[in-house]
């Protein structure tokens, strides 16, 4: 690589880390400002998904935050929330896009009433295979992925909050909706059943993935051309 090829290397990158920062805005779907109807249980033997529909637009999404309203009755340290992607028509473990950060929710407290918990992605788990692609499904999920000995229900129990209706859209009207479509699954998250329902209670923060600066490549297509004229 040549001083010019390096040169338009360094310009395309700056260009496009400045083009990325002024066009970013984070976009939020949430439920949260939603009356609770009531709650559904969860534990190792019951797991919950609620569903989540990307528009058709041409955007891809990273997510950055999730946030779950409910009740936890007897924590468990195995307590798991996952972004499932889907297979026919239902939560698919074998497309788990994103893995959240629980902690929170695995030792809190005893409550008789729900509360808000915020949850960042794992470190890691947010690579090139947790970008959200326009005009897809994903499911947000809960469940208890092992026994805990230590507590007095080894299974966890949990109560996670629904609103009365879904089609809580994104404050741009159509970026990201949160749909009428539950899905239920049994023991450790397996055979999972779509169920229309209410869906659960939360939000969902989502960052645009920035496209690569336009600017930066003509310049560098205009500095190959004065290159090869050089020689």
């Amino acid at each position: 690589m040549n001083l010019g090829q390096k040169a338009c290397l360094g310009l395309a990158l700056s260009l496009s880390g400045l083009e990325a920062q002024t066009n970013l805005e984070m976009v939020e779907a949430s439920s949260l400002s939603q009356e609770s109807y009531g709650r559904d249980r969860v534990s190792y033997n019951q797991w919950l998904a609620t569903s989540i529909d990307v528009g058709e637009s041409e955007e891809a999404f990273r997510v950055s935050s999730v946030t779950l309203r409910a009740r936890v009755l007897y924590s468990n340290v195995n307590v798991y929330v996952a972004l499932y992607g889907t297979e026919g028509l239902r939560p698919s473990a074998a497309e788990t896009f994103v893995l959240f950060d629980a902690s929170s929710l695995a030792y809190a407290p005893s409550s008789p009433d729900s509360a808000d918990f915020q949850l960042s992605p794992v470190e890691g788990s947010t690579g090139t295979a947790a970008v959200l692609q326009p005009g897809q499904r994903y499911w947000l999920v809960l469940g208890v992925s092992d026994h805990d000995y230590d507590q007095d229900v080894s299974t966890g129990l949990y109560e996670w909050d629904y609103i009365e209706s879904g089609k809580q859209i994104s404050q741009d009207g159509n970026l990201i909706q949160i749909a009428d479509t539950i899905a239920a699954g049994g023991t450790g998250g397996q055979n999972w059943e779509p169920v229309s329902a209410s869906p659960q209670s939360f939000g969902i923060q989502l960052s645009p993935v920035p496209e690569p600066g336009v600017t930066g490549l003509l310049l560098c297509v205009l500095l190959g051309g004065l290159s090869v004229r050089r020689r």
